[in-house]
């Protein structure tokens, strides 16, 4: 995917309300966090060649600058879990996609959401998704982590959000889209559980099919505006290093069988957004000449 990365005429999009917002009131920690990827010697020079998809480019793997979570006292150079890389599983995507706009992309997440079928909260459950609907908004553009955002780029939130609640709202193709796509998901896990040789694979993928033919009708019924939450893992605390939006239903109801445990390191989209766009200064030098024009 390549793509402008000045996400700056999307209008401002209107957060949900509180009640589906559940991972907002971590201002501290994103600010934290995203000073601390600033604080890295390298993170200029690699989140700039990132962007411009430099392959050839030297990324840091060590640095004398501690992340967060390294022990404390520890001699450096220390290791940067999860840091900036020339490719990952989200650049350049080319899988299915379930929607799309010049710039940004809505994608399934690829996990079921019955956390049962990973063996439940003590076995592996937080390999599951985070609600019975949980899809995924990338940037086309070669956007590392929301700790890189700034002024330009933060807008992708809005784009984002912008695109899934415009075909939630107008496009019953894009929810049978979805709604098969999370189906899929439980049938992928059971023959990924089968292939391990877990005797009751068959087992939880039925009862995870009984619960989504329970849910379904609510699924069906959600708001785009007021019934979904955005949701951003910072780095060091994500999974892939290329910008996702973690798009959920929020309510208790669609996500009583999916894990919680992510939920302490989800930060609010919206809360990102506005940190950036209020507390953070541009960086010009992260951009192409052209796009400066």
């Amino acid at each position: 995917m390549s793509a402008s990365s000045d996400f700056t005429h999307y209008p401002l999009a209107a957060p949900p309300p509180a009640a589906s917002r559940p991972f907002a009131g971590k201002l501290d920690e994103i600010r934290a966090q995203h000073t601390a990827f600033w604080a890295q010697p390298a993170a200029a020079g690699d989140a700039r060649a990132f962007l411009r998809g430099d392959a050839a480019h030297a990324y840091a793997t060590r640095s004398a600058v501690a992340p967060p979570g390294a022990a404390a006292g520890a001699a450096g150079p220390h290791a940067l879990p999860g840091w900036v890389r020339a490719w990952t599983p989200f650049t350049g995507f080319a899988g299915p996609v379930l929607a799309e706009d010049e710039q940004v992309v809505i994608v399934g997440n690829r996990s079921s959401f019955d956390a049962a079928q990973y063996g439940g909260a003590a076995g592996g459950g937080g390999r599951a998704g985070m609600s019975a609907l949980h899809l995924l908004g990338l940037p086309k553009a070669n956007l590392y982590n929301g700790v890189s955002l700034t002024p330009r780029t933060a807008r992708v939130v809005d784009a984002v959000a912008a695109l899934f609640r415009a075909r939630w709202r107008d496009s019953a193709a894009f929810r049978e889209a979805v709604f098969a796509h999370q189906l899929a998901a439980v049938d992928r896990r059971e023959r990924e559980a089968a292939a391990a040789n877990r005797p009751d694979a068959a087992e939880r993928a039925d009862d995870a099919r009984v619960r989504w033919g329970e849910l379904l009708p609510a699924l069906d019924a959600l708001d785009a505006d007021n019934d979904f939450t955005f949701g951003l893992h910072l780095w060091p605390d994500h999974s892939v290093a290329h910008l996702h939006v973690h798009i959920l239903a929020a309510g208790e109801e669609a996500r009583q069988y999916s894990t919680r445990v992510h939920d302490r390191k989800t930060k609010d989209a919206f809360e990102v957004r506005d940190y950036v766009l209020n507390e953070v200064a541009e960086r010009p030098e992260l951009y192409e000449p052209a796009e400066q024009e």
